[in-house]
């Protein structure tokens, strides 16, 4: 929920610097002239921010602007009619501050955002507007007067928001934008409009009177002064005939790719199913060429002790060879230098003749 909670006037008409409250629940009451319209006209331009658009003191008296326009407003006009100003060359401010509960996660807390119109005037009736918005910006808290209590120039009053407060607040080149980023903020950005129809709407309704006839109410505040054209009408129709055709066309192709997006969602399914299985079976074949690796190494661990152990048994024997031939020599020797066995080959060298 979007509440116009208070609005600051500074030169504004007999308003020097006034803080006026509003809320959830504000009556205006008060004699002629003790500054009603005043502040209507004030929400409405701001809100506005269109002189063309704006009906200033409209409650007051049927003729549209009620004779009061933005230089009377700021220069302070002494009358209706008369030519006589308060002010000559001055400055003037107007800002509003709204709250929005919608914005704001946690319940009961509020969020909030400001908008405001700088009007610079000269006595030769010519004049500057510029206008901002803010977030979170008080317009109670923000600085308006130099040290000599004479309210900012517009220059002064965009380079006294220091780097904090950069953040918070934006100055606009052009009305336009200004309009675009408040309606925004406030829920009712139309795009492709020249004349947004709540600011039109809006400023309709300020000068409302008390109701005596339903049909002259929605003429005067419901229904647009617009003139009905059967070619534009016509147009319109075309138009929506288009987005219509475009509407369904743009169904169908959805459509569409959801049923290519539900068969690539298949299709992932299944090329998910058939990596898992390639996965596996390399798994599986690693782990078989693991456990063969692993018996591999174990038989070649085998053989190589056995290996080790007939290479120790030859050595052994042919260390034991060694020392038996050594000791055959050693017979030999002995056996050829003893004289018994000498004759002993004799006589069997002798018998093997004669058995001869």
């Amino acid at each position: 929920m979007i509440t116009l909670e208070r609005i600051r006037l500074v030169n504004w008409h007999n308003f020097s610097d006034n803080v006026i409250e509003i809320g959830n629940r504000c009556l205006l009451a008060g004699d002629n002239g003790s500054g009603k319209s005043t502040i209507i006209d004030a929400i409405q331009y701001v809100m506005a921010a269109n002189l063309r658009m704006a009906k200033f003191n409209s409650a007051a008296d049927e003729r549209k602007g009620g004779g009061r326009d933005l230089m009377g407003y700021v220069r302070c006009k002494l009358g209706a009619e008369a030519s006589e100003y308060r002010r000559g060359d001055t400055i003037a401010h107007v800002m509003i501050e709204f709250s929005n509960t919608a914005s704001s996660d946690k319940p009961g807390s509020k969020s909030s955002f400001s908008c405001g119109a700088c009007i610079e005037a000269l006595k030769d009736n010519h004049y500057n507007e510029h206008f901002w918005t803010g977030t979170d910006l008080p317009i109670r808290d923000i600085i308006i007067n130099s040290e000599n209590n004479i309210p900012l120039k517009f220059r002064q009053f965009k380079n006294s928001f220091d780097s904090a407060n950069e953040q918070k607040i934006i100055f606009f080149e052009n009305k336009r934008l200004y309009n675009r980023d408040l309606t925004n903020k406030l829920g009712v950005y139309k795009r492709q409009q020249d004349v947004n129809p709540y600011l039109d709407a809006l400023t309709r309704s300020i000068g409302f009177k008390p109701l005596a006839s339903i049909n002259q109410f929605v003429c005067d505040y419901i229904l647009e002064e617009n003139l009905v054209k059967i070619d534009v009408m016509k147009q319109n129709l075309e138009n929506y005939k288009e987005a219509d055709r475009q509407a369904k066309a743009a169904v169908a192709k959805i459509t569409s790719l959801k049923k290519i997006n539900a068969k690539a969602a298949e299709w992932k399914n299944f090329n998910g199913l058939i990596l898992k299985q390639e996965y596996l079976k390399l798994k599986i074949e690693h782990e078989k060429e693991r456990i063969k690796k692993d018996d591999t190494t174990r038989l070649i661990t085998e053989t190589e002790n056995k290996l080790d152990f007939i290479t120790r048994e030859i050595a052994l024997l042919n260390q034991k060879r060694i020392d038996l031939e050594s000791q055959l020599r050693a017979v030999d020797i002995s056996i050829a230098s003893n004289e018994t066995h000498r004759l002993y080959d004799e006589i069997k060298q002798r018998i093997n003749r004669l058995e001869h």
